[in-house]
């Protein structure tokens, strides 16, 4: 992945003033509830400078990061999750991929969108399938998961997926805040499920606790922490530490894996690329917008040299997918908690 500059040394200044980014996951009320607390806002604007994305766009590709994150907070070994939307609004959807070393991709299909266009956050979506994918390191046997989009926006629509297709009672709330020359604050999000054994009613209980600290992203930006936060509101139900992991933007996508790609096309594509080009080819990962190119002289010797090697270690031929366990050394956008 090319990782591009941040836009300003404002935001540079604010990220190094505040909190890293992590995912810290507790449990309460005598281990029968689980609470995952994530704070992004490196990672979201690190996003929005990739994807060259601000206002709406940076709002909902960032609160699908930070989702993803939230979501994916349970996986274990290699696994990954990615929350996938189509959708007939102007948007027309939108994938985010997380994994359990806490990376976390994806990109909007129209990167184009205004909430001044479009009215509201629920017509920017408008109808269609919410998808909740989790694969393990092999990707051979996914298990995917799927809902009808309600009314909303996807925090909502993720608590509606967790109630609905996994039975689990749970709250959700991401926000990222934008101060007043758009510039993005603060990005985090919590994720509460109950789990079995838990009385009736302690859900909500934690989730008008939490109601004190909304919105999330503001309250990041002016230097809380997921561990003050849970201190200062949650005491009452004996919160425990029992895991933190990073949260970050990162994609395993490089021009060597691209060129193992190219290298791999059928034959007839091969030639038509050398005959018609355009050179340099360009080829652009949609999962963090990183641009690689290619000169005539490097195609030629990738298809002379490349082409029978390609995939010979059993790598999937498909530039996107996840390597990013391998090798890697390690306006107001609050919606409330759902439902």
């Amino acid at each position: 992945m090319k990782q591009q500059p941040l836009r300003d040394r404002t935001t540079e200044g604010h990220l190094d003033s505040i909190a890293g980014d992590a995912t810290d996951i507790y449990l309460l009320a005598g281990g029968t509830v689980r609470m995952a607390v994530v704070h992004g806002t490196t990672l979201v604007n690190r996003m929005a400078a990739n994807h060259n994305l601000s206002g709406t766009g940076a709002l909902i590709l960032g609160q699908a990061y930070l989702l993803a994150l939230l979501a994916s907070s349970t996986l274990k070994d290699e696994e990954r999750l990615s929350l996938v939307v189509d959708c007939d609004g102007p948007l027309t959807g939108l994938s985010a991929e997380a994994n359990s070393y806490g990376h976390v991709r994806g990109y909007l299909r129209n990167n184009e969108v205004r909430l001044a266009d479009s009215g509201s956050i629920e017509d920017i979506f408008g109808t269609g399938v919410l998808s909740v994918i989790r694969a393990s390191a092999d990707a051979r046997h996914p298990f995917q998961g799927q809902t009808e989009w309600q009314r909303g926006d996807l925090t909502q629509n993720l608590a509606w997926y967790y109630a609905n297709s996994e039975q689990t009672a749970t709250l959700v709330d991401v926000n990222v805040h934008f101060d007043a020359n758009k510039r993005i604050r603060g990005a985090a999000g919590v994720l509460v499920q109950q789990l079995p054994g838990a009385r009736d009613g302690v859900l909500e209980e934690i989730g008008t606790a939490l109601d004190a600290v909304r919105p999330l992203g503001a309250a990041f930006a002016a230097g809380a922490t997921a561990a003050s936060i849970v201190q200062q509101n949650l005491g009452p139900w004996e919160p425990e530490l029992v895991g933190t992991r990073a949260a970050e933007f990162y994609c395993g996508c490089s021009h060597e894996r691209f060129g193992r790609f190219l290298a791999a096309l059928p034959e007839d594509e091969r030639s038509d690329i050398l005959e018609n080009g355009p050179f340099p080819l360009k080829t652009t990962c949609h999962n963090c917008n990183s641009t690689y190119r290619f000169e005539r002289e490097e195609l030629e010797r990738l298809f002379t040299d490349g082409h029978e090697n390609a995939g010979g270690d059993g790598e999937a031929l498909d530039p996107h997918e996840d390597s990013s366990h391998e090798d890697h050394p390690h306006e107001d956008g609050s919606q409330g908690l759902a439902p």
